[in-house]
């Protein structure tokens, strides 16, 4: 495709069933341009949030409308991905911000934990390939697109 009269490949990234995004390559450009709109849903560790007794804080998110504030898409590349939206103390700051409006700052939580939460935080940004856009490029484009663990 061309875009903006640079001439690259839009790849899709699949992470089984629940994640889809796209990132726009050229040997042109310095570094790849991540395409994606439901990037929100990393604002926060769903494994920290959706098993009882903390399954209500997504609907508190909704309720409080958390991060309406933000577009609903992202595009840039992955260093800004990372320096803007996909840091350590953001989501820190996210899991925060959720559990305090849920009356729940006091809970013992594992994100509470820095070890866990660097982590955490690990695995999030490898599933964009952000620490290493090689491994992205491994796992997106491939007709079974899913990204393993250890891939």
């Amino acid at each position: 495709v061309e875009i903006a009269g640079v001439r690259g490949q839009l790849i899709k990234c699949e992470m089984d069933a629940v994640h889809t995004y796209v990132f726009f390559s050229s040997p042109s450009i310095e570094e790849d341009v991540i395409v994606d709109v439901t990037y929100k849903q990393f604002f926060v560790i769903s494994d920290w949030m959706g098993d009882s007794p903390n399954s209500h804080h997504y609907q508190i998110c909704e309720k409080a409308s958390m991060f309406s504030e933000l577009d609903n898409w992202f595009v840039g590349t992955g260093t800004e991905f990372e320096s803007t939206v996909m840091t350590e103390a953001s989501l820190l700051r996210n899991m925060e911000k959720v559990f305090t409006v849920a009356g729940d700052d006091g809970a013992n939580t594992q994100w509470r934990d820095p070890g866990t939460l660097a982590e955490m935080h690990a695995i999030r940004n490898q599933m964009f390939g952000l620490d290493n856009p090689e491994l992205r490029n491994s796992y997106c484009g491939r007709p079974n697109q899913a990204l393993h663990r250890g891939a």
